[in-house]
């Protein structure tokens, strides 16, 4: 078979003879003006943000020496191959002895289970301002609503255990492709 090989330094006009595109490497979306492109020739980038939700936690809760549900928060995944990656990131404070601690379940299995836990010590004898972060991915396998809890405990005392003394702790979540 006869090779024709074309020196493209200065740019090529008019039409290229009807041959496979087989070899072609650098050919990319915005090359194409019309007709359609297999799947095969293209990759979904993994990692891609889906959707992002942010919800505020601001309320005070009484919380025994046992977990004690303070707020819920959901989200809908658009596919089941996705992850939820979320974090929070909000000051307590606790009239006790600065010791408390903090949990997320998660309901995508069908019961709740604990997919993060975070406590925090001040080692104090009286109120104790500190943050409690929690940071967490979750493998769902679902695109039904899932439902998220937080809860807390304040460890030694069972006083009060305060989320966002005079503002708003932020919960994010984001569902990330995964393909």
């Amino acid at each position: 078979m006869a090779q024709i090989k074309l020196n493209a330094t200065y740019g090529l006009t008019g039409t290229l003879p009807a041959v496979s595109g087989a070899n072609l490497t650098t050919l990319n979306a915005s090359n194409i003006s019309s007709g359609t492109l297999n799947t095969s020739r293209y990759v979904d980038v993994a990692g891609k943000i889906l959707q992002a939700k942010h919800e505020n936690l601001g309320q005070n809760y009484t919380a025994a020496t046992s977990w004690t549900e303070m707020d819920s928060f959901t989200i809908t995944p658009t596919v089941a191959t996705s992850i939820i990656y979320g974090w929070y990131s909000g000051g307590m404070y606790s009239g006790g002895t600065g010791r408390w601690g903090l949990r997320l379940t998660s309901n995508s299995t069908g019961s709740d289970v604990v997919i993060a836990e975070n406590t925090y010590s001040m080692g104090g004898t009286s109120s104790n301002h500190g943050e409690c972060p929690l940071n967490w991915f979750e493998d769902h396998n679902v695109t039904s609503e899932i439902t998220y809890k937080m809860w807390a405990y304040d460890i030694n005392t069972g006083g009060t255990v305060y989320a966002s003394i005079n503002t708003f702790s932020p919960m994010f979540m984001m569902e990330v492709s995964t393909t």
